[in-house]
């Protein structure tokens, strides 16, 4: 078998692709087909058989005839990356669909220029591609409907759901760490992912006079969104905190300070973080959308697309929830225009 993970360094992707290459034997006989900026981030010691890619096109298009010259060795290939390959035929193809982006038509508007361009590219080559894999696996029921939505007319195509995780995190327990933030949010700063719907909810509870703190982890590159919060801190005194990007074993820590997980993403294959909250006992306050009732049981679900109700939910959760208007009878209602 061919392993084929190229751009897969980091978040997500990169723990599941580490709880993977720590299952295989030592003589497995598999092909890795490894992102080169993961080579000093775990121990591959076990692996044999490792070609590494470079993060440039060139790089790409080598690894994509490389593995088409091993299809008379190899008979098949699992593309954890989630494309299917350019060039290898004659084996079986597995992909496992991880980015619910290139089968959905969730705008690209939101992105940098840099971002909106390669998704496309992707979401372009996926459409091209798809109808040469054997099999797509997917982490979710609500996933493998809108996959097989995408594939229609590709009958003779199977999609599978077969959701995994690494074992190691199912004994973790919230312990007895001070609670520090009232909610976390554990995502990147991508477009769909929503900050700004949700940092606006800040600013609308503290014009209500509430100031529950908020945890983020936005990286430096971010700055829009770090601006953001500074501006909504020093104008309004919201209590968002950025801690930037944080590896996995500091993350189990945040949860362990943390009330409750706020997650009011659009688009999601899976929601990890929902996981790991529900693991580990935390409250869940997220967006109203099939990726969450796939693997968790939310105890307030709010619109993401309104920072009104994502605000009006988080106040719920609180235990403040806002007064219902009252409603008159038509002979008050006559008596206010008199």
């Amino acid at each position: 078998m061919i392993f084929y993970a190229p751009n897969i360094h980091i978040g997500g992707g990169f723990e599941r692709l580490k709880s993977l290459l720590t299952s295989f034997d030592e003589d497995s006989g598999v092909q890795f087909v490894l992102d080169r900026r993961i080579i000093n981030r775990l121990d591959i010691s076990s692996l044999k058989n490792i070609y590494w890619v470079r993060p440039d096109p060139i790089s790409r298009f080598k690894a994509e005839l490389f593995i088409r010259r091993l299809k008379y060795k190899h008979d098949k290939i699992f593309c954890f990356h989630g494309l299917p390959p350019m060039f290898y035929k004659g084996g079986k193809i597995i992909v496992f669909l991880q980015n619910r982006l290139y089968i959905t038509g969730f705008s690209v508007a939101g992105y940098n220029f840099k971002t909106a361009l390669r998704l496309t590219f992707e979401r372009l080559m996926f459409y091209v591609l798809r109808a040469k894999v054997t099999e797509f696996i997917v982490q979710s029921n609500s996933m493998k409907a809108q996959t097989e939505s995408n594939l229609k007319g590709l009958k003779s195509i199977l999609v599978t759901v077969l959701p995994f995780i690494d074992q190691s995190s199912k004994c973790l327990t919230t312990g007895t760490l001070e609670k520090k933030y009232d909610f976390t949010y554990i995502a990147d700063g991508s477009a769909h992912k929503n900050h700004r719907a949700l940092f606006i909810a800040w600013r609308l509870l503290a014009e209500k006079g509430y100031f529950p703190t908020l945890l983020v982890t936005l990286s430096d590159e971010n700055t829009q969104l770090i601006q953001m919060i500074a501006q909504l801190n020093s104008d309004y005194g919201c209590n968002i905190k950025n801690i930037g990007y944080v590896e996995k074993d500091i993350i189990y820590k945040l949860y362990q300070q943390t009330s409750a997980l706020i997650y009011p993403s659009f688009v999601e294959s899976f929601g990890m973080p929902l996981i790991e909250a529900k693991q580990l006992g935390l409250a869940i306050v997220a967006a109203k959308l099939d990726y969450v009732r796939d693997v968790v049981t939310p105890i307030e679900t709010f619109n993401p697309n309104s920072s009104v109700s994502i605000s009006l939910y988080v106040l719920r959760y609180l235990g403040e929830p806002s007064p219902l208007v009252e409603l008159k009878s038509p002979h008050e209602f006559i008596s206010y225009l008199a």
